[in-house]
């Protein structure tokens, strides 16, 4: 990863660039995946082709400047919630990936997913899946929730991706 200010080669978890002080995030100088040079209304780097990413420096919160690509490609995406911070670095590593794809990835195998099922769609607040899930599992005694908790373990970040940054509630 490169600094956006100065483009100095840096950690990709720092959070200030240790050569000139700043976000790494917070320029538009550089690209920061391979350090071309880029300008202010660039929105992919024409080097590598990566989507140029910023720090919102009113409210810090992870964005990007994409524009009218990402509208076109995600389902209601006027008020995405991109602040991973606050997340474990597993799901901010997940869902940087899925967002980074255009939503092609759908996260990778969630095992507490698959072991703990509706409790852990209840922990993240995925309320209507874990609903469905316990209604489906009461009709077919038991062989529906269990065929659920595979699903969260195939498709479970994917879910919950689309919970927390678009406030969709997915069912599958």
């Amino acid at each position: 990863m490169y600094c956006r200010v100065c483009g100095a080669a840096i950690n990709d978890k720092a959070e200030i660039c240790v050569k000139c002080g700043c976000r790494p995030l917070n320029g538009d100088e550089y690209c920061q995946e391979c350090g071309s040079k880029t300008s202010e209304k660039q929105e992919l780097c024409v080097k590598c082709g990566c989507r140029l990413k910023s720090m919102s420096s009113s409210s810090g919160s992870f964005t990007s400047s994409i524009g009218s690509f990402v509208n076109s490609t995600l389902e209601g995406s006027g008020d995405l919630n991109l602040d991973f911070s606050s997340l474990p670095a597993y799901y901010q590593k997940e869902f940087k990936k899925i967002y980074d794809s255009n939503e092609s990835y759908k996260g990778s195998f969630n095992v507490w997913g698959l072991l703990f099922g509706i409790f852990w769609a209840l922990y993240h607040g995925l309320w209507l899946s874990a609903i469905v899930c316990f209604i489906v599992s009461c009709c077919t005694a038991g062989v529906g929730g269990v065929i659920y908790w595979f699903i969260y373990a195939f498709r479970g970040n994917y879910i919950y991706y689309c919970k927390y940054v678009k406030g969709q509630h997915k069912i599958i």
